[in-house]
């Protein structure tokens, strides 16, 4: 999905990782969101279809696209078992006024830490946490900084900053906390 072209109303991820994101007019990217697998997004769009932000694949993606209720009847969309669209739409909505609240008002260690947090508890949900306790996360550092607001350099330093508190442990795509 690009950001002023033509745009479907819902994207659902089957398999890998997405970003809504909004391009800053210096050149940066700010990520909207992390979509996972079984994740959907209902993309803000103008009357006549364009798209208000872009969506950009994280890692290797298999996505649908469609009206919201085409996608559930189809079992893009679903939770535990059941075709359902305005929940998960409901909770990708929930996870932006999280990610807005703490990127206005959050130092970078809560912002990184409390988005850090939220995808190790997604994992969870979705049963991908091992009984070591940890979960993939295959996306690269560059990526959660342009999610949380900070340079990839301030990430690595904030992550080796939790690491040497023993907080988590974070490498090779896998975060256990």
């Amino acid at each position: 999905v690009a950001e002023g072209g033509d745009s479907p109303a819902c994207v659902a991820v089957k398999t890998g990782w997405a970003a809504p994101y909004k391009l800053l007019r210096d050149g940066r990217r700010q990520l909207l969101d992390l979509l996972m697998d079984q994740d959907g997004i209902r993309v803000c769009r103008d009357g006549q279809g364009r798209a208000f932000h872009s969506i950009v694949a994280l890692t290797d993606c298999f996505v649908l696209e469609g009206a919201a209720d085409d996608l559930a009847r189809f079992g893009a969309l679903q939770r535990d078992g059941a075709p359902c669209a305005e929940t998960i739409f409901a909770e990708q909505q929930r996870r932006m006024m999280d990610r807005m609240a703490i990127l206005g008002h959050g130092r970078a260690a809560e912002r990184l830490a409390s988005c850090l947090l939220d995808l190790w508890r997604r994992q969870e949900a979705r049963g991908n946490v091992d009984e070591g306790g940890s979960c993939p996360i295959p996306i690269r550092q560059s990526d959660l900084g342009d999610a949380v607001g900070l340079t990839a350099v301030h990430v690595c330093r904030t992550l080796t900053v939790f690491r040497r508190l023993g907080l988590l442990e974070f490498a090779n795509g896998r975060l256990k906390i």
